[in-house]
């Protein structure tokens, strides 16, 4: 994400180069890792957090509105990620052995409806609820539910009519991609012997991962299987009937909304109306960032400004 590093040091030199002064300390940090969820992020801050303390932490990824109107974002979603791997030992017999294909998908659907309201028990327990304000700021924003939809050439989108702002602030199940056996001219009339299927858990605000893991490991067993966590024996496969191996990739992060009423929030939407009529106040983006490395462990209000591809 290159293009917000492009637009700060442009600003900087516009700066220089009229002689303006700034009027904050102004303190700049550079994250080539984001992609792999900043792994150097939390160790630096440990190391040199007091050199980070601020007033506001404002981050300048993200992508830009659909409508192409400045948007300050106050809130990203969390991520958790597991592959599931149906495994078969030594199955080649059709309408007898198991198809461990046929077992995944059964276990995906038990998790979510068409909607993609997720199943799992409990699983909406700890989700925060939108405030009012939020609300508000929801009804302001324009609906770009027809564009997106001519868009991205979808008849019929999930969430039951309920618009992608708001769907964005509640967790969903996303299916990231199965491998299993092949297709076309790699086909095979063969029982394969392990299914698996990669999901992202994206969490919002006051759910944690090990809660998330908590619940959809406990949905996995209610639906039959034993689970385990290495490559499971001959053994373990005749003594269980379903069994299901669990492969979590990281501890994953909680997500994060700063609320819109706090001081430093108002002040900053006053400031950008001022800059742009127009401003789009986003209480949630879908998308992930580890901003609980900073929020965990600094005190400072952290909010959005998307610059990429801004007009």
């Amino acid at each position: 994400d290159k293009m917000p590093i492009i637009a700060l040091l442009y600003a900087l030199d516009a700066l220089a180069a009229n002689d303006i002064d700034l009027t904050v300390n102004l303190k700049l940090l550079l994250d080539g890792e984001e992609e792999r969820g900043s792994p150097s992020v939390g160790r630096l801050l440990d190391k040199h957090g007091d050199l980070l303390e601020a007033d506001l932490m404002l981050f300048c990824d993200g992508p830009m509105h659909q409508s192409r109107q400045t948007q300050l974002v106050f809130g990203v979603r969390g991520s958790r990620t597991v592959d599931i791997t149906r495994p078969l030992h030594s199955g080649h017999y059709g309408n007898w052995a198991p198809n461990p294909i046929m077992q995944l998908a059964y276990l995906l659907t038990s998790m979510r409806d068409e909607s993609g309201r997720i199943l799992i028990d409990n699983y909406y327990d700890d989700v925060a609820p939108m405030s009012e304000l939020e609300r508000a700021a929801i009804a302001a924003m324009p609906d770009t539910t027809p564009v997106l939809q001519d868009e991205l050439s979808v008849h019929s989108p999930e969430g039951g009519g309920m618009r992608l702002e708001e769907l964005v602030m509640l967790p969903a199940i996303n299916a990231r991609g199965i491998v299993a056996g092949g297709v076309g001219v790699k086909g095979r009339n063969v029982i394969l012997s392990t299914a698996t299927a990669s999901l992202n858990l994206r969490l919002v605000s006051d759910q944690t991962p090990d809660r998330v893991r908590e619940l959809l490991e406990a949905h996995i067993v209610k639906e039959g299987f034993h689970i385990v966590y290495d490559e499971p024996s001959a053994e373990t496969l005749r003594e269980h009937e379903k069994v299901a191996r669990l492969d979590w990739r990281g501890a994953g992060y909680p997500g994060l909304r700063t609320p819109l009423d706090h001081p430093t929030s108002k002040r900053l939407v006053r400031l950008m109306k001022m800059i742009s009529s127009d401003l789009i106040v986003t209480p949630t983006m879908g998308g992930s960032l580890p901003l609980h490395e900073f929020s965990s462990r600094l005190s400072a209000p952290i909010i959005i400004l998307p610059l990429a591809n801004q007009q």
